[in-house]
């Protein structure tokens, strides 16, 4: 794997962590004698079944945009990256590209799908974060 791969992935993950991280703050806002599920999809469906109204709506398009990319996360997360091979069906010519390709949901993620999915959970982790009012706010909803 090379280095550009290892910082796009990494940062993928490190920013999807955040956002994680900000799904289980709200639900312990709004759920306070409840235990969050483990499960990213169903505790932030639930955190965005009670964002109701105007002044909640940019929160909840932001976390309903990080359920989207939560398939996508998975695949990148929990498969290998390897060598594709393709074949133009007209000219016979072969074509490689690296690639992380999931099997078993026949996914696969380009080096350009993978920047293109960084950039998009980096602008949607610093909205989120800006949107629940900084990481200041985060500190003081770990701290209670």
């Amino acid at each position: 794997m090379n280095e550009e791969w290892k910082d796009e992935i990494g940062s993928f993950i490190v920013e999807f962590c955040e956002i994680e991280y900000v799904s289980y703050l709200l639900h312990e806002q709004l759920y306070p004698d409840d235990d969050p599920s483990h499960n990213f999809k169903e505790r932030t469906k639930q955190v965005v079944s009670q964002l109701n109204g105007k002044s909640k709506a940019k929160l909840k398009s932001y976390l309903e945009e990080a359920i989207e990319l939560a398939e996508r996360r998975n695949t990148i997360v929990h498969n290998p990256m390897m060598v594709q091979i393709f074949e133009n069906k007209k000219s016979g010519e072969l074509y490689s590209e690296t690639a992380i390709h999931s099997y078993k949901q026949r996914d696969y993620v380009s080096f350009d799908e993978m920047k293109r999915l960084n950039a998009q959970i980096v602008r949607l982790k610093n909205d989120l974060v800006d949107e629940v009012g900084g990481h200041e706010a985060l500190v003081k909803l770990t701290r209670r």
